[in-house]
C-alpha cells in the first residue's frame, strides 16, 4: 500500500497511472494537454451525492449502446443553446412509463397520457402537409372537426382547384349539413 497525504505528480508527457493486476483500468495522459480514463471492462462512477462532467469544450459519451439509468428519481438533460438528437440509422424512441410530454419553454405542445389520448394545446398554429395521402381515421368514435364552443370558421378546399369534394358516400345514410344560411355555388 502506498499512503501519500498530498499531491502525486507524474510529469512526463504520456504519463500512465495503471491500476489492477492486470492494468485494467489506465488513466493516461495524452502527451499535450489532455488525458483518457480506460477499462478493459465495466467501468462505473459511483457517487453518493451528485457527480458532475464538466467540460469547457464539447463532453462526449460513445459506445455501442449508452444507457442513462436512474434509478430513483428523474434524469435530465439540460442545455442552454438549441440541441438536437439523431440516429443515423433506426428510429428514435421516447418511452414514458405514464405519459410523454413535449414541451416548449416548460409548457406542455404535445401530451399522451397513459390511456394514449393525444393532446395538442398551446400551439399558435398546426400545418400538416404530406407527400402522400392524408387521411385521420377512428376505429373508436367519431370524428369531430370543431367541437369546441369556439366561434371560428371552418374551411375545406378553399384553395386550389380541387375536382371533387365529398361529403359522405353511397353508403351513408345521412348526410347533414345546417346552418342559419346554407349557400351553395355551382
Amino acid at each position: 500500500d502506498l499512503y501519500v497525504g498530498d499531491d502525486v505528480f507524474l510529469k512526463t508527457d504520456g504519463a500512465v497511472l495503471s491500476l489492477g493486476d492486470g492494468d485494467d483500468v489506465k488513466i493516461t495522459h495524452d502527451g499535450s494537454t489532455g488525458g483518457k480514463l480506460s477499462s478493459a471492462g465495466d467501468f462505473f462512477i459511483d457517487g453518493a451525492a451528485a457527480v458532475d462532467v464538466n467540460a469547457a469544450a464539447a463532453a462526449g459519451l460513445a459506445g455501442t449502446t449508452l444507457v442513462l439509468s436512474a434509478s430513483s428519481g428523474a434524469a435530465t438533460i439540460a442545455a442552454t443553446a438549441a440541441s438536437s438528437f439523431s440516429t443515423s440509422d433506426g428510429a428514435i424512441t421516447v418511452n414514458g412509463k405514464t405519459g410523454l410530454n413535449l414541451q416548449e419553454d416548460g409548457v406542455d405542445i404535445v401530451a399522451i397520457d397513459t390511456s394514449r389520448n393525444l393532446t395538442v394545446a398551446n400551439a399558435a398554429a398546426i400545418n400538416i402537409d404530406g407527400s402522400g395521402a392524408i387521411a385521420v381515421e377512428s376505429s373508436g368514435g367519431a370524428i369531430t372537426v370543431g367541437g369546441d364552443n369556439v366561434n371560428q370558421n371552418i374551411s375545406i378546399g378553399t384553395a386550389g382547384a380541387r375536382t371533387l369534394v365529398a361529403l359522405g358516400n353511397a353508403s351513408a345514410t345521412e348526410t347533414q349539413i345546417e346552418g342559419t344560411l346554407v349557400d351553395v355555388n355551382w
